[in-house]
């Protein structure tokens, strides 16, 4: 039973319809295989229960779906054969188990376990905003959205690559043909189906893709600079009351717009903390003095820094812990007090500064409080940023 449920492997490019009754996964299929020139699967199902319909009046019964599914696979397999590059299936097995879980609240788990295993290299989910059109073998007119949201979680739990497609027959067609054309150019690229899907949800082109491997692969090409620009010469200075103009037409021209304010992105400190971490680790301080070690590695931003210990705003901070652990802090030498303030404020067990992102990082000193980096953003954004959206 299960060697008559398997899939032929192929180089061909397989796209199944999924969905609902009466949602045009026919229609698709036919068009998008005139369209591509190569063949289309039919639903073996629709003509094997309109047969048994025909001969004695009877609709779908459970044990039906086994010989369907096995029916379905075939003509799949036989189309393989004939098909040029792209294979367009109308059903297949999923769509099987799903609608024998609706209406049976089961499925047979040999049609179970090759629903599953079977792969395409998209599904296309299609929209429920159609007109519902009977026939003998519909029967499903009403909950339509709740069927909808059966079979996409059927794709989402099982990881089955989708999209869905809405609109009316002509957008349908127009959306499907290029993604397909798409996914082709994907795969040439080295990219799975799921990569693709993630690619087509998030709005990314391939020529932006395409684009950015190369940068990686190649570099970036070499600026060659002209000259420098200096007064007059690249540089324009504003007089007060060209200042003041600019600033009158931003207040007066912003109101008609939505203004968008960029933010940079906020890594980790570390970089900023670098000649930090590099004073921890070849500071000798058996041997050595602050004031030496500052000499011998020219460490100029650490001299600066400890000039201005005092006006960090996370100084006092960093201090009261350092009195509170260590009861004779403030007995000791300059040089000492500096290296414990210094491994504390990089110490993963206490601030660790230089592996948190820098937005989060004390940033400005005000009278009632101490904002970070974030807030700062967020106070511009009020300042300058508001408009009509």
């Amino acid at each position: 039973m299960e060697e008559n449920l398997k899939q032929q492997s192929t180089s061909i490019i397989k796209i199944a319809m999924f969905g609902p009754e009466s949602t045009g996964k026919t229609t698709l299929s036919k068009q998008l295989a005139e369209h591509f020139q190569t063949v289309w699967t039919p639903e073996f199902a629709r003509n094997y229960l309109q047969e048994k319909w025909n001969a004695k009046q009877q609709i779908c019964e459970p044990e039906d779906l086994l010989s369907i599914a096995i029916g379905q696979i075939k003509l799949e397999n036989e189309s393989l054969n004939i098909a040029s590059k792209y294979l367009f299936c109308d059903t297949n097995l999923l769509v099987t188990k799903v609608f024998s879980e609706i209406y049976y609240n089961f499925c047979d788990p040999v049609l179970d376990k090759a629903a599953l295993k079977h792969q395409y290299d998209l599904f296309f989910l299609t929209d429920i905003d159609v007109l519902w059109q009977k026939d003998d073998l519909r029967d499903r007119p009403c909950n339509r959205k709740a069927i909808f949201e059966i079979f996409k979680n059927a794709l989402v739990q099982n990881q089955k690559p989708f999209i869905i497609l809405s609109g009316d027959e002509n957008e349908r067609l127009k959306k499907a043909i290029n993604i397909v054309e798409n996914l082709e150019n994907a795969k040439k690229l080295g990219f799975s189906s799921h990569d693709f899907v993630q690619m087509y949800n998030h709005g990314i082109t391939l020529k932006n893709i395409e684009s950015q491997i190369s940068i990686f692969k190649n570099g970036v090409a070499k600026t060659i600079l002209d000259r420098a620009a200096t007064i007059n010469d690249g540089i324009k200075i504003l007089s007060d009351s060209d200042w003041q103009h600019y600033i009158d037409l931003f207040e007066t021209e912003k109101l008609k717009h939505k203004l968008c304010k960029f933010v940079p992105a906020s890594g980790a400190a570390s970089r900023m903390f670098k000649f930090l971490l590099e004073f921890i680790n070849d500071y000798d301080k058996q041997n050595e003095t602050i004031n030496a070690y500052i000499n011998r590695k020219n460490a100029v931003d650490l001299s600066i820094f400890l000039v201005g210990l005092e006006k960090f705003p996370f100084y006092k901070k960093v201090i009261n812990l350092l009195e509170n652990t260590n009861s004779d802090y403030n007995k000791n030498a300059k040089d000492v007090k500096d290296d414990l303030f210094i491994k504390m404020l990089l110490s993963s067990e206490y601030f660790d500064y230089a592996n948190k992102p820098k937005g989060i990082l004390p940033f400005h000193k005000y009278e009632t409080h101490i904002a970070t980096p974030i807030e700062e953003h967020l106070n511009e954004c009020v300042c300058y940023a508001s408009s009509n959206g």
